[in-house]
């Protein structure tokens, strides 16, 4: 149970996990990186969700993780404890130790670069924090996190976690916690991925931080350490996500070599948005994200059409828009395919925005770019370029409507078979054009995923392509 602010926190051990410090440096960097081909993997609207946290007396740790929302201020919004602040706050620390808080990651993922956001905590703001990882896929130790002191509670609140403000642990409960971490070490090394490093306060000018982390290991957990106390308003970990080629998600119930259809471009097995002709609204990665998207923010859009004419003029036979002007967008599916068997397009919330019409294309690559290989210098240079990639038809030119689902089918005809073109070859990609223009909120990609056997004796998909 947690204590409110008047009862105490008289947490002593600054550092009590056994952490493995990782052999490259973590770096800081000037500007902000490029990543759109990175997820963020500390995003509540893609299942992170905070364990536990040392004190929330001012602001919730959930906050951390509101990323789709740039933090707000209310110069003159008060509560009973104080200022208002978006973002996680803790009290002033008048007592040995420091605050800190525990994210499970919604997937399993390597790290590329950290995003830390002061912002509007100017006086407040955490003046120094370090962040540790550790990966418990392979083991039972990932539930016995849900055994941190309030974690149980946090998650009946919501399924994303959901802190009390005014309340902080008990010196009993944050020993508890710590001594549940220290268990883990037993299994799994925990890794320092930023040491402790300065922050700056939360002014326009200096809010934003931004880290490369220069490793290829792969992380379920992520802490959060303030030294000692403090506030800061978005955290972001870009990453990619990691895919367990032997999780039962791959095998049907009643077979071990029977392979069933998946959502091969879902973001929770790598699917990801890499190319487009335009993002003027949304990006292409958000197609592959779970859900129906919430608002017209959560999917990718482009701008209208500068070259579109004075008066349009449709087609009477085929009903279509009578031009060729459109946008693209490329999406890289997590696991490739040797047949794509049903498409979903979702229009949700575009309804004055829509696309008239959509045309879809499987890119098709040969399996010896596969070979099982978790590398990822390929996959960047494969997939900033697609050289190499054949592009064959999948769904011809189609007719949408606004805030709808659209759902086609191989077995039914409504798309092209790509097996007869593949010859040693699999899908690995898709493109969607919209006509001219507009937005769409997902797109879905299934079929049955191809495993070479290399991959599958490795078991771990990381950048399959």
């Amino acid at each position: 149970k947690k204590r409110t602010h008047n009862e105490q926190n008289q947490h002593t051990p600054p550092h009590i996990i056994k952490m493995t410090t990782t052999s490259a440096a973590t770096t800081m960097l000037k500007e902000k990186p490029n990543t759109d081909n990175y997820i963020n993997l500390l995003d509540a609207d893609t299942n992170a969700r905070v364990l536990f946290a040392t004190d929330e007396f001012f602001a919730t740790a959930e906050n951390l993780l509101n990323a789709s929302n740039e933090p707000r201020f209310d110069p003159n919004e008060y509560c009973e404890q104080g200022k208002v602040l978006d973002g996680w706050e803790s009290r002033r620390r008048r007592d040995a130790g420091h605050d800190w808080c525990l994210v499970e990651l919604g997937y399993r993922g390597t790290i590329e670069f950290f995003e830390i956001d002061t912002a509007f905590f100017t006086g407040n703001h955490a003046p120094r924090i370090s962040i540790e990882g550790i990966d418990l896929s392979n083991n039972n130790h990932k539930d016995a996190l849900l055994n941190l002191p309030g974690s149980q509670e946090r998650l009946q609140r919501s399924n994303s976690g959901a802190g009390v403000r005014g309340t902080c642990m008990t010196k009993q409960e944050i020993d508890v916690a710590s001594q549940i971490l220290n268990d883990c070490s037993a299994v799994a090394k925990w890794h320092t991925l930023l040491p402790m490093t300065p922050l700056r306060p939360g002014y326009e000018e200096t809010r934003l931080h931004y880290f490369h982390v220069p490793s290829e290991l792969s992380f379920t957990h992520l802490r959060l350490n303030y030294f000692p106390d403090g506030g800061v308003a978005r955290w972001k970990a870009w990453g990619r996500i990691c895919v367990d080629l032997k999780s039962k998600k791959f095998q049907n119930s009643n077979s071990n070599f029977e392979i069933k259809m998946l959502e091969l471009s879902s973001m929770e097995l790598g699917g990801r948005g890499i190319q487009c002709s335009n993002q003027h609204y949304g990006v292409p990665s958000n197609l592959c994200r779970p859900n129906r998207g919430k608002d017209m923010g959560d999917g990718w859009e482009t701008a209208r059409h500068p070259d579109r004419p004075p008066i349009v003029k449709t087609d009477p036979k085929t009903g279509l828009v009578m031009n060729d002007l459109s946008d693209w967008c490329v999406l890289k599916l997590g696991v490739p395919t040797q047949r794509v068997e049903r498409v979903l397009l979702d229009t949700a919330h575009f309804k004055g925005n829509y696309p008239e019409s959509c045309m879809i294309e499987a890119g098709i690559v040969s399996t010896d770019n596969l070979s099982g290989s978790t590398s990822t210098n390929h996959d960047e240079a494969l997939s900033s370029s697609l050289d190499g990639v054949e592009w064959v038809p999948l769904l011809q030119r189609t007719k949408l409507a606004a805030d709808s689902i659209f759902v086609y089918e191989l077995i039914k005809g409504e798309l092209e078979d790509s097996l007869s073109a593949l010859n040693n070859r699999v899908v690995s990609y898709v493109r969607v054009h919209i006509f001219p223009d507009g937005g769409l909120s997902r797109v879905r990609i299934y079929a049955k995923p191809f495993l070479s056997s290399s991959a599958a004796a490795g078991g771990d998909l990381m950048s399959y392509l």
